[in-house]
């Protein structure tokens, strides 16, 4: 799981997906800089987020979606209130959360080194 499929995010579907993300219950080491996009597929704000400028940002983040409505496990593990909301891993070390609709918002949070 290091290289996003063709310009979109790869789907995290279980816990043991995100233990991974966070170098658990493994001997590789975790993706340097992994971002986990949480929403639904009936999301208005979620679908408004311009993906494809995100994905092209840079190419050492790995891209993850989450929908809430398939995995509702690791969501709740990450203290998910609201949607969108984004979680960045570096080095296994989880970030705190944000949420935002905005593009360029997110865009400017990752920029920041993921800071508020």
């Amino acid at each position: 799981m290091t290289a996003n499929h063709h310009g979109k995010m790869i789907s995290l579907q279980t816990q043991e997906q995100f233990e991974h993300l966070l170098g658990r219950n493994t001997s590789k080491k975790p993706d340097p800089i992994a971002i986990i996009k949480f929403g639904a597929t009936w999301c208005g704000p979620c679908r408004n987020i311009d993906v494809s400028t995100l994905l092209g940002l840079s190419d050492k983040v790995i891209w993850y979606e989450c929908d809430v409505d398939e995995n509702e496990y690791t969501p709740g593990y990450c203290g998910i209130k609201t949607i969108p909301a984004f979680l960045a891993i570096v080095n296994g070390k989880p970030q705190p959360l944000f949420s935002n609709s905005n593009t360029q918002q997110i865009i400017n949070w990752i920029k920041s080194g993921f800071k508020q």
